[in-house]
C-alpha cells in the first residue's frame, strides 16, 4: 500500500497555487497538529490508518503514542519534501549558470552546485538538524510502541 503520493505532480501542482490566504482555516491532525490547506488530509489519514493497524492499541495511551508517531512521520516526510523540491528547484535555476562557467557540465557538477546554493539558503542547516530530530523522534516512538508489544505479546 502506497502511503505517500511522491509523484513530481505533488511538488510541480503545488507551485501553481496562490499564496496562503491567512483567512483560510488550517486543518487539525489527531493530536492537535496542523496540515496546511495544500496537503491531502486522506493521505494523512490513510498513513494514521496503517500505523494504527500495525501497531494495533489496546488503550488511549497506545493510541496516544501512535497519533504522536503518525504526526512525526508526516513532519518527517514534508521537510523531506520541501528538502528536495528546493533542491530540484537550485538544479533548474542553476543550470544556466554552470553552463556558462562549465560548458560541459554532467548533472553530478549541476547536483554539487545546486546543493551548495541551497546549503547557502539562511536557515537551512536548522532545517536539517530539525529533520534529524524528528526521525529521532520517531525511531524513539517507534521503539516503545515496539516494547509495548513485546511486553503485551509475552502475556
Amino acid at each position: 500500500m502506497q502511503i505517500y503520493d511522491d509523484s513530481p505532480k505533488s511538488i510541480s501542482s503545488r507551485t501553481d497555487t496562490a499564496p496562503r490566504d491567512p483567512a483560510l482555516p488550517v486543518l487539525q491532525s489527531a493530536n492537535g497538529g496542523s496540515l496546511s490547506p495544500i496537503e491531502d488530509s486522506g493521505q494523512f489519514e490513510a498513513l494514521r490508518s496503517a500505523v494504527t493497524e500495525s501497531y494495533q492499541p489496546l488503550n488511549a495511551f497506545e493510541q496516544y503514542l501512535i497519533d504522536e508517531l503518525t504526526e512525526t512521520m508526516w513532519t518527517q516526510k514534508r521537510l523531506s519534501s520541501i528538502t528536495t523540491g528546493a533542491l530540484s528547484l537550485q538544479i533548474e535555476s542553476s543550470w544556466k549558470e554552470v553552463s556558462q562557467q562549465f560548458p560541459n557540465a554532467d548533472s553530478q557538477l549541476r547536483t554539487v552546485n545546486a546543493w551548495n546554493n541551497v546549503t547557502a539558503i539562511p536557515g537551512f542547516h536548522h532545517a536539517q538538524r530539525y529533520l534529524n530530530t524528528v526521525a529521532g523522534r520517531s525511531l524513539a516512538q517507534m521503539r516503545h510502541l515496539d516494547r509495548r508489544i513485546a511486553k503485551r505479546q509475552r502475556f
